[in-house]
């Protein structure tokens, strides 16, 4: 039981370094899509003047600033994704742990 328990605190330890991960990555990736939006829209404005409106946003993406903003995006995107994924595995691992406590205290 002992082992159990020293094996539930290190999936919690780990589960809650995750949670703080993620709302960290969260948080940048909200952040890197102000970003991306503000200067995509500034850099939409300014190539309005002088090229087809169909063809602005285009133009405007391929901008190595806005692409880069967008990279930025996409990055946190997904290590905000990468790390709610750990944090639930850690936290399916805490239930199993509690859960095989569980029956240890039942007698099973």
């Amino acid at each position: 039981m002992q082992e159990l328990h020293v094996e539930y605190k290190k999936y919690s330890s780990e589960a809650g370094k995750q949670l703080a991960d993620w709302r960290k990555y969260a948080n940048k990736k909200s952040s890197a899509d102000y970003h991306y939006s503000v200067e995509l829209a500034k850099k939409i404005v300014e190539l309005k003047e002088k090229y087809p409106v169909t063809i602005v946003e285009k133009i405007a993406r391929g901008d190595e600033k806005i692409a880069k903003s967008h990279a930025a995006f996409l990055l946190y995107e997904t290590l905000e994704k990468v790390a709610k994924g750990a944090y639930d595995h850690y936290k399916a691992l805490m239930k199993k742990v509690s859960d095989d406590m569980e029956a240890i205290r039942r007698g099973e």
